[in-house]
């Protein structure tokens, strides 16, 4: 039921649902048809960033919210600042490589984010391997990336990361597509569950 409102549309794209409200995190696809009050963007690269998709979304009043200038935003986020945005809380977390940082150096200030849906804090961790600031999240759901390639270091280290922000749900992204196998979701998973952290495979449009 925590996970009530919330779909996967594949790779990174996380759609929530609340209220009548919607908000997407990196829509690189979309439901036909469908806007947005809310699109949070967590860096520029392609498979997260597609300004045909946004434009798609947007409507009069809808708030895009980026970590710099990516010239469709509306709000700038930098890691560690906050805002309400769309009537959402939210906040930016750094996202970065600690190992592999030719993909996503700490430098680019690149971001994840916890966005605060009728009091359930849904972390959405953007393009990231385990890092410190982990440690002081609290979310209630996380979202986090099955990487080996781009992303996190190995599957237990995206088990580590779930468990840092205290989270009791959970569900793999960044997987299927470019890194990160179906047997790779199922370890998370059943990793997750040994640990008491309801982990699935989301919903997916």
């Amino acid at each position: 039921a925590v996970l009530k409102g919330i779909t996967w549309l594949g790779h990174a794209t996380v759609r929530i649902e609340n209220a009548g409200k919607v908000i997407y995190v990196d829509p690189v696809r979309a439901r036909p048809g469908d806007k947005a009050d809310l699109i949070l963007i967590t860096h520029g690269h392609d498979d997260h960033y597609d300004p045909a998709t946004i434009k798609k979304l947007s409507k009069t009043g809808t708030v895009i919210v980026a970590p710099k200038a990516f010239g469709l935003q509306t709000a700038i986020l930098a890691p560690g600042v906050s805002g309400t945005f769309a009537g959402f809380a939210v906040e930016a977390i750094p996202a970065y490589n600690v190992k592999k940082t030719q993909f996503h150096p700490k430098r680019d200030g690149n971001v994840g984010y916890v966005v605060t849906v009728s009091g359930v804090r849904v972390y959405q961790s953007g393009d990231t391997e385990r890092i410190p600031e982990m440690k002081s999240i609290r979310a209630n759901i996380a979202f986090v990336p099955l990487g080996q390639v781009y992303t996190m270091d190995s599957v237990g280290d995206a088990v580590e990361s779930v468990i840092d922000t205290g989270a009791r749900a959970a569900a793999p992204i960044h997987w299927s597509e470019n890194e990160g196998s179906e047997a790779d979701a199922r370890t998370f998973i059943k990793s997750l569950k040994d640990r008491g952290v309801n982990a699935l495979i989301l919903p997916r449009d």
